[in-house]
């Protein structure tokens, strides 16, 4: 992909990706022959080495910073407190259904109060 003057040979680039990342790619100097061969390294590792655990780690991470960015959301409302609060036991799956409710004794159907379907979660 780097032409013999030094330079990225961004037409062969063109051919694959968007132009937002040529230029990306043109703002990185292309391999000099004195570092030595050009190679691919997975920026996830230490040693550059792909491995699955490496893999399923930086994925388990994304899910867990997505996870913790949803939950500060309700804090953001600008409303009751209450209300806030509310969404946030909302999202963490901690508000009682109708059939948790039947299960614990404190109610007496488990229909959605909205749509009557018998449903288990707090999505409903």
């Amino acid at each position: 992909m780097a032409a013999g003057d030094r330079s990225w040979n961004l037409d062969l680039f063109r051919l694959w990706v968007s132009e937002e990342i040529i230029n990306k790619i043109a703002g990185v100097p292309p391999p000099h022959p004195s570092l030595g061969p050009d190679k691919i390294t997975w920026g996830a590792t230490l040693t550059g080495s792909f491995s699955l655990k490496s893999a399923y780690g930086k994925i388990r991470k994304v899910i867990l910073n997505l996870k913790e960015h949803l939950l500060e959301i309700p804090w953001k409302f600008k409303g009751p407190q209450w209300i806030c609060f509310f969404l946030w036991l909302t999202l963490k799956q901690h508000i009682l259904t109708n059939a948790e409710r039947v299960m614990q004794g404190i109610g007496s159907s488990s229909d959605c109060g909205f749509c009557g379907q018998d449903y288990k979660d707090v999505y409903n």
